[in-house]
């Protein structure tokens, strides 16, 4: 097997879909074959002529610019198997799940809101982009050169759309990173990481496990918080039957709800004075004798 062969076969299998079908619509779409117009969003064609393939190629298919297009499905590529092999541990019915939750979102949105005619593919870039920043907060990334925070990089991502695309690709970010959120909110059954900023709410993470070299220390996480939301049991069968791995067993297991706890607001120093004081006064009280006397 060719060395080219090695690394495709090693892509988990969703993101080795997603980076093959963009890269033979950007192929098509270069060589003249199928021209980008066939492949986007148009409702009238979908709905009149019945080409109902566009709801699916217009989430893959890249920018028409060669060089943008192809930045387009790397940073899919890259996101995605990050998730794949991440956040969801290669768990094939999980991380469907995860785009049976966003992408109707992200349709039914674009429906409404966006112009007739568009790629969403910047829809499902920046739906990863926020489940992954959700997942690895902490790290550092390099955006066009530029080294930032994780936690920052789903701002950064809508005002480089604003920027360098127009509106219509802002709005087109916005709505995936909206699906995302919702996501978001759905497996950690909370109303999500602003919510969070809003009322002060401070999540601790859980320290590593006993054994493992990885430091013990407990971190506090203002912005994010994340969770796990398992694939329900009818996915995990169906899939199961076709792939031959019984996702159904204990390995494949994950609890879902957050991974972080939310910490519990410190008492004031003033308080625990006086809790002390009350517990000082109120406990262990003699008579007020000396000792040896005799009670008149």
């Amino acid at each position: 097997m060719s060395e080219l062969a090695q690394f495709v076969s090693a892509i988990p299998p969703v993101t080795r879909t997603i980076t093959l079908t963009s890269l033979a619509m950007c192929a098509l779409n270069a060589l003249n074959v199928v021209p980008y117009m066939s492949f986007v969003w148009y409702w009238p064609a979908v709905w009149n002529e019945w080409q109902f393939y566009r709801i699916f190629t217009g989430l893959l298919v890249p920018h028409p610019q060669p060089m943008q297009g192809l930045t387009e499905i790397y940073m899919v590529y890259s996101f995605s198997r990050g998730l794949e092999e991440g956040k969801f541990s290669r768990i094939l019915p999980d991380y469907i799940y995860y785009h049976l939750i966003i992408l109707p979102i992200i349709v039914l949105a674009t429906f409404f809101i966006a112009p007739p005619l568009i790629s969403s593919t910047p829809s499902l870039l920046s739906a990863l982009t926020y489940t992954w920043c959700v997942a690895n907060y902490d790290q550092t990334v390099n955006f066009y050169f530029m080294q930032i925070k994780a936690s920052l990089l789903p701002a950064v991502f809508l005002g480089f759309r604003l920027l360098v695309d127009g509106r219509a690709s802002f709005f087109q970010a916005l709505i995936g990173m909206c699906a995302a959120y919702i996501y978001n909110c759905i497996e950690t059954a909370s109303l999500g990481p602003l919510m969070s900023v809003i009322t002060g709410q401070q999540m601790l993470e859980p320290p590593h496990r006993v054994g493992t070299t990885a430091t013990t220390t407990t971190h506090n996480v203002w912005y994010y918080s994340q969770g796990y939301l398992p694939a329900p049991v009818w996915l995990r069968t169906t899939i199961s039957k076709l792939t031959g791995i019984d996702y159904n067993s204990r390995i494949f297991q994950r609890p879902y709800g957050m991974m972080f706890q939310a910490k519990q607001p410190a008492k004031s120093a003033a308080t625990q004075t006086s809790f002390l004081r009350r517990m000082s006064n109120n406990a262990f009280q003699g008579r007020g004798q000396r000792l040896g006397s005799t009670k008149e």
